[in-house]
């Protein structure tokens, strides 16, 4: 197998990990602040999130250069009006 291949299955794994980690974490302890119960609320969550995931890990494989990263991270979304 390709060494880049690799790179890109682990870094998008972990993309898609820490979406469901960290969106499940965050919504239980907001489910704790406002009295509904934290584990019920985390598992309906980590199964929402999937698709959320999904769609993040996709992103981040499918953006095509540094410079489309960089003009989009400066907030110049122009780039996505022009016909690709």
């Amino acid at each position: 197998m390709d060494k880049d291949f690799i790179a890109t299955l682990v870094i998008d794994y972990f993309v898609a990990f820490g979406v469901i980690i960290g969106g499940t974490i965050i919504g239980g302890i907001g489910a704790y602040l406002i009295g509904k119960p934290p584990l019920s609320v985390m598992y309906d969550l980590a199964s929402s999130l999937k698709i959320w995931a999904l769609v993040a890990a996709l992103v981040v494989h499918l953006m095509p250069s540094p410079a489309l990263r960089g003009e989009f991270l400066k907030g110049h979304m122009l780039i996505f009006s022009k016909p690709l």
